[in-house]
C-alpha cells in the first residue's frame, strides 16, 4: 500500500491503479482489502482529473465511483461510510448534486464518526449552490 500511496502522490496513477490492484487481489484481511480498494478509487480518480477531454474525464469519473461503491459494500463493515462519502464526493464532481446530497445525508443518518464535519461541510455547499440566486 506504501508504493501504490506513493505512486499516487507522485501522479504516476495508472502504475498505482495497477498496484492497489495487485495488493487487492492478495489475500488480506478485509480492513486492509478496504485500504486498497480506497486507492484503487483514488487512482482512478486522479487520472480521470488529469485527463484533457471531458468526455474521458467523466467516463473516468464514473470509473471511480464504481470503486468507490466496491470499497465496503457491506454496511456493518470497517470503512463502509468512508466509502459513502467518497461515492458522494464523485456524484458531486459528476454534477449529479440530488443524488451526492443524499449519498451524504445517508452518512449522517446513522453515526457519522469523524466524517460528521466533512460531510455537512460538503451537504451546504450542495445545498447552497442548488438555490437559485436572487
Amino acid at each position: 500500500l506504501f508504493e501504490a500511496d506513493s505512486l499516487i502522490e507522485a501522479g504516476n496513477y495508472a502504475e498505482a491503479e495497477d498496484a492497489y490492484s495487485a495488493f487487492h487481489a492478495a489475500p488480506r484481511a478485509d480492513a486492509v482489502k478496504v485500504l486498497a480498494r480506497e486507492g484503487l478509487g483514488y487512482a482512478i480518480e486522479g487520472k480521470s482529473l488529469a485527463e484533457n477531454e471531458a468526455q474521458a474525464r467523466q467516463a473516468g469519473l464514473e470509473a471511480a465511483l464504481k470503486a468507490f461503491e466496491a470499497m465496503q459494500p457491506n454496511t456493518a463493515g470497517p470503512g463502509h461510510k468512508r466509502a459513502l462519502y467518497h461515492q458522494g464526493r464523485m456524484l458531486a464532481a459528476l454534477e449529479r448534486r440530488e443524488d451526492a446530497i443524499a449519498k451524504f445525508r445517508e452518512i449522517l443518518s446513522g453515526d457519522p464518526g469523524d466524517l460528521e464535519g466533512e460531510v455537512e461541510n460538503r451537504l451546504a455547499a450542495l445545498t447552497k449552490s442548488s438555490k437559485p440566486t436572487p
